[in-house]
């Protein structure tokens, strides 16, 4: 949020399915995190886009909410992917 992480977890660490709740000046969010997907579940933001970006499954994938300025990604343990051919070029937060 605001270019700082505020949470970073395993995702293999999870034995059961969490709700993270972000509070800021900007707004509210819940995001749904398990073993197997990650996704903006309720957002107080206008339009909703950081919701209807779905759940994130995959390395690379992420969901970004501009009005409460949060970025939601799933990374590797060692920050890269898990393609060989793929480079990261920016990593915005």
């Amino acid at each position: 949020m605001d270019g700082q992480v505020i949470l970073e977890r395993e995702m293999a660490d999870f034995t059961e399915p969490m709700e993270y709740r972000i509070t800021s000046a900007d707004g509210e969010m819940v995001i749904y995190l398990s073993s197997e997907k990650v996704y903006v579940k309720e957002s107080s933001c206008p339009d909703k886009i950081c919701m209807h970006t779905g759940e994130l499954t995959k390395i690379g994938e992420g969901a970004v909410c501009l009005p409460n300025r949060v970025v939601v990604q799933i990374i590797s343990g060692n920050g890269e992917t898990d393609d060989p051919d793929a480079k990261v070029d920016v990593v915005a937060r």
